[in-house]
């Protein structure tokens, strides 16, 4: 309702539709898709009410999705398992870099001359070349009155927003919960039970109220060529 601060927050935090954004259904869209029509079409946002029936990230190196849920993993396991949906990229590409035999980070080659490394990605810290990011991952929407489903892919970016803006460099953290130092101060927020719970919410399907999303349509390949099987949200 009016009055509901969490929805209010939700709002204040999603920008507003950009113009040139058209409402389409969900119906619509997913006849789109598997018509042939669309390839010689100009790519549109697109906006449509959907619920989240599936979360699944993707892995290292475009290998297929390891994390899905809602599914038998239990919540502990999906927090310890939360560390795996990051990365160490390069702020300015997003390019994954991988770290050497002494877990030392050189910075990306396409974007920094020089030879500058370190062994910290420390999100505080502009100056660094390098920072944890949120993998991407792909959403199984369905339709307000529908049953057919869709794939919406969603960026590391993206994905970082859905989780409440949660730091990526959260998820690497080891803090320990029984360190005497922290006890005067209080103990910090568990960020990958937040993450955990928000996830598993976010995948409730029917049982959340539909989201709204914006995406584009239709999406390209790496040679420009129309994909019809997936949506960037």
């Amino acid at each position: 309702g009016a009055d509901d601060i969490r929805a209010l927050d939700v709002d204040a935090r999603c920008p507003a539709l950009a113009a040139g954004t058209r409402e389409m259904t969900f119906d619509a869209l997913a006849l789109a898709m598997t018509s042939t029509g669309f390839v010689h079409g100009v790519a549109a946002m697109l906006s449509f009410e959907a619920y989240v029936m599936s979360i699944t990230v993707h892995a290292a190196d475009g290998e297929r999705g390891w994390m899905k849920i809602p599914s038998s993993t239990s919540k502990l396991e999906l927090e310890r398992e939360l560390e795996r949906a990051t990365y160490v990229g390069c702020r300015e590409c997003t390019r994954e870099l991988a770290p050497d035999a002494n877990g030392v980070y050189a910075a990306c080659r396409a974007c920094r001359s020089s030879g500058d490394a370190t062994t910290v990605a420390d999100d505080d810290d502009d100056d660094v070349p390098m920072a944890y990011m949120w993998r991407d991952a792909t959403l199984r929407v369905r339709g307000v009155d529908a049953e057919e489903t869709l794939s919406a892919r969603v960026r590391g970016s993206v994905f970082g927003k859905l989780l409440g803006g949660i730091d990526a460099a959260r998820m690497n953290d080891d803090d320990d919960d029984d360190d005497d130092d922290d006890i005067d101060c209080g103990h910090s927020p568990d960020y990958k039970r937040m993450c955990a719970a928000l996830l598993r919410a976010l995948a409730s399907g029917r049982r959340n109220s539909p989201l709204k999303f914006v995406v584009k349509f239709p999406t390209l390949d790496a040679n420009g060529m129309p994909r019809s099987n997936d949506l960037d949200v």
